[in-house]
């Protein structure tokens, strides 16, 4: 799957990735994204973990655009993606009604944030903007998967894995 699918079906913009894989420079994601830009073997190791194998080096060798983004004609001719987090774009509402995903099926293999969230039950949401929510305030997706795994811990249940949140950490 290619890395803007899996944010788009996870209602997870490229900034909470950004944010997720300690990537400095904004632009990295967004040529990640677009295929600009081929992340290093430890960066492609990280996004395979969050996206629990969803997202593997081979999906940064397909060239094709991904299926979320609308390709159009830039002005100097070449094609530009327009995706559906794009702002100020005229093309936005065609970039959002042009792949509408539905929720995973029971054969999908779930994601730790989105366990998280199950588990936090009614605590933790993504907002349409992608945004997380939790106990009503804005946060990121770490300390969401760091509430959940203190909801694990004290129900005497593993915690879950995920970068940047050690076992045990509170």
């Amino acid at each position: 799957m290619k890395l803007a699918d899996w944010l788009h079906l996870r209602s997870i913009t490229p900034e909470q990735l950004r944010r997720m894989l300690g990537v400095k420079d904004r632009s990295t994601i967004h040529r990640y994204i677009t295929g600009d830009r081929k992340p290093s073997p430890k960066v492609v190791e990280l996004i395979e973990k969050i996206t629990d194998g969803e997202v593997l080096q081979v999906d940064f060798e397909d060239t094709s655009p991904p299926k979320c983004a609308v390709v159009i004609d830039g002005s100097n001719g070449e094609p530009r993606l327009y995706f559906p987090w794009s702002r100020g774009y005229r093309y936005q509402e065609a970039a959002f009604e042009k792949t509408r995903y539905t929720e995973p099926g029971p054969d999908t293999p779930s994601n730790t944030i989105i366990d998280a969230i199950e588990i936090l039950a009614g605590r933790a949401r993504i907002t349409p903007r992608g945004r997380f929510m939790l106990d009503g305030r804005p946060t990121d997706a770490r300390r969401v998967v760091l509430a959940a795994n203190r909801q694990l811990a004290s129900d005497g249940k593993s915690e879950l894995e995920y970068p940047s949140t050690p076992k045990g950490m509170k």
